[in-house]
């Protein structure tokens, strides 16, 4: 299965987008800074469960200032491989990350981030009841091929029927806001027709590719073929 919806957190706020046939729309956001964080993100949810009276189903995505970026400069690596480009390439051990790579352009791309930030992340959207199944990157032009992709949550398996996966999505998610229906002239100062919309958001700056300065993970909160699914480094 593939979820209804996506959040996005970051620091600038956390937004719902919903999956449609259209792609992906902005269901509502959520700054973090609002007096009253708890009933913000209750009305978001409920804005949500009017989209889907059936139930929601969340993918998070994760800030790319929480995920290190490399590539390395061959299609030929395997899973040993990355695991060596990825020691000492954060304050985390090997053990303590989970990771997804994918190859492509003659190179081997790898996304990696903090199973404690993982971890805080699903907290903060079970608490709050988005019900998360799964955990993803929109990775920056060129630092990715695809959707970075760290697998499900420890949620899913009470979430999701028997059986029942959660399938990564071929490209990062991006959305826009959904068509508004144009004022009358006299209420919209003139303007007549035209709908207004917003431009598909862009995906916050991630860590460049190899030979830029790793981008720190925090504590705190064209096609190709996967060359793995999404992998938690055993203990």
């Amino acid at each position: 299965m593939k979820p209804n919806f996506a959040l996005s957190l970051s620091w600038e706020g956390i937004r719902l987008v919903h999956r449609s046939s259209a792609g992906w729309v902005l269901s509502g956001e959520v700054k973090l800074d609002t007096p009253d964080l708890g009933a913000e993100l209750a009305a978001l949810r409920k804005t949500a469960l009017g989209l889907e009276p059936g139930g929601m189903r969340c993918k998070l995505l994760l800030p790319n200032d929480q995920i290190r970026y490399l590539a390395l400069d061959t299609t030929r690596a395997g899973d040993a491989e990355v695991r060596a480009a990825l020691l000492g390439a954060t304050p985390y051990g090997v053990e303590d990350l989970v990771y997804d790579f994918v190859k492509g352009g003659g190179r081997t791309y790898i996304a990696a981030v903090a199973k404690e930030t993982l971890a805080e992340a699903e907290a903060f959207a079970t608490e709050h009841r988005f019900q998360p199944v799964a955990f993803a990157g929109v990775p920056a032009p060129f630092t990715f091929v695809g959707e970075a992709f760290f697998g499900p949550t420890r949620l899913a398996a009470n979430l999701l029927g028997p059986g029942e996966q959660v399938e990564r999505d071929a490209e990062p998610v991006t959305w826009t806001s959904p068509t508004r229906r144009a004022l009358p002239g006299f209420l919209a100062g003139g303007a007549r027709g035209t709908p207004a919309t917003a431009g598909q958001a862009v995906a916050p700056a991630g860590a460049a590719a190899q030979g830029a300065t790793p981008a720190p993970l925090g504590t705190a909160a064209p096609p190709v073929t996967p060359a793995s699914g999404a992998t938690a480094a055993p203990v």
